[in-house]
């Protein structure tokens, strides 16, 4: 390829747990009274690049 080039890549992977959330219903909405939500926190994250050298 090119004697003054390099190529790099990086992979990270974050999980940060999930959380439960009760939402609770506003009148004039009808229902229960309340909504559980799931919320899962994880992350895939992909970089890549180039450097040349001058």
């Amino acid at each position: 390829m090119l004697p003054n080039a390099t190529v790099k890549a990086e992979y990270l992977h974050m999980d940060l747990g999930h959380q439960n959330v009760k939402l609770t219903v506003q009148s004039p909405a009808t229902g229960n009274g309340f909504v559980n939500v799931r919320f899962s926190n994880a992350y895939e994250i992909v970089r890549m690049g180039m450097n040349f050298r001058f």
